[in-house]
């Protein structure tokens, strides 16, 4: 019997969701709930929770491995350092995405959509950093969320 540990899966989760994210945001023609008034903003909205679970996903494969010592502080660090290299990698993603847009006709490349990647990719990890699927720093990250989206529909 082969056993894979927590890192391989959460690598073969990211390039699997990595994959899903290309196809939704690389297709020629969106018109999912365009006959409502808010369907463009929840089609911006969204870009947080895909790229919030892209750096999530991010995260676990570059996690460190238990720090020995009597101090869990240098542990804590290097899970930062992996946190910001995961939601930098996120961002990074978003932008050849986006990149990706600028050349298909009815797609466009937005800065607003970068933004709205960024706050996922580092808010949703930090809200789910508490233990709890709904806490204060969800709502938080929420609000952004949903603020920039409308930015970005909007504006």
């Amino acid at each position: 019997m082969i056993r894979l540990g927590s890192r391989p899966i959460a690598l073969l989760l990211l390039v699997a969701w990595s994959g899903l994210i290309w196809w939704l945001m690389t297709r020629a023609k969106v018109t999912v709930a365009e006959r409502w008034w808010w369907g463009p903003w929840l089609r911006n909205l969204i870009h947080a929770p895909l790229f919030g679970v892209h750096a999530a996903l991010a995260a676990l494969t570059l996690r460190p491995g238990a720090v020995p010592g009597p101090s869990a502080e240098p542990a804590r660090r290097d899970e930062r350092r992996a946190f910001l290299v995961a939601a930098a990698i996120a961002v990074a993603y978003g932008l050849l995405i986006e990149w990706k847009q600028s050349g298909i006709p009815g797609r466009a490349a937005s800065a607003w959509d970068v933004l709205t990647d960024a706050i996922g990719a580092l808010g949703m990890p930090w809200a789910l950093s508490t233990g709890a699927l709904l806490s204060g720093r969800a709502v938080a990250v929420f609000v952004a969320a949903a603020a920039m989206a409308a930015a970005a529909t909007w504006l």
